[in-house]
């Protein structure tokens, strides 16, 4: 059942208060570029269930992590939210199961945004997660995993390497990355050189 404006903006409203919270309780002191990140550790500060009906007990899961330099402990250089993405979110089950976006922030505010959807596969492709991952530069990468929580299906054979991956880097051209997939855990990206069409 598609998903109406009503809740869209229920989520949006109640995740926004979160996030101000968050925000005063762990306000950044430093800025990214001038930080360096030898010596420092990331914190889970708070799991936290936001309500977002008043009519029933629906809630979505966020998350929040400060970035502390060693031996100043509770002071937050970095603070790193994770929260459900409403955006992006075709059904409700979507919304609250599964898109999430992560968000960086250091003095002057946000400085990074990025969105995880899961896309659930038609007509036998596989189920995946795709994260968006603009860069400074202009550019947009693009991650497909297809290993979210259980397993619905095989991950799809990759046809430059004849094998299926894992994971699936894509730019605004196409693939670039594959990981193979691996039994023991361990993966390996390879790079497609398009112009010749080797590795």
């Amino acid at each position: 059942m598609p998903l109406s404006e009503r809740p869209r903006e229920a989520v949006r409203r109640s995740t926004e208060r979160w996030r101000e919270r968050m925000l005063r309780r762990y306000a950044p002191t430093e800025r990214l570029e001038t930080l360096d990140l030898d010596n420092t550790r990331i914190v889970l500060q708070r799991t936290e269930y936001i309500h977002w009906s008043r009519l029933s007990d629906a809630r979505i899961s966020a998350k929040a992590w400060t970035i502390e330099r060693e031996k100043h402990k509770s002071e937050s250089c970095l603070l790193i939210l994770r929260n459900s993405s409403v955006w992006d979110a075709e059904t409700a089950h979507q919304m609250l199961d599964f898109n999430q976006e992560f968000s960086v922030l250091d003095a002057d505010g946000v400085r990074l945004r990025t969105t995880i959807r899961f896309v659930k596969g038609d007509d036998g492709s596989p189920a995946k997660n795709v994260v968006e991952i603009p860069t400074g530069a202009g550019e947009t990468y693009y991650v497909d995993t297809y290993t979210y929580g259980f397993i619905w299906s095989r991950s799809p054979v990759a046809s430059p390497i004849g094998e299926p991956a894992t994971y699936v880097v894509y730019d605004e051209e196409g693939a670039r990355w594959f990981a193979p997939d691996s039994r023991v855990g361990i993966h390996t990206l390879e790079l497609v050189d398009r112009k010749s069409g080797l590795f």
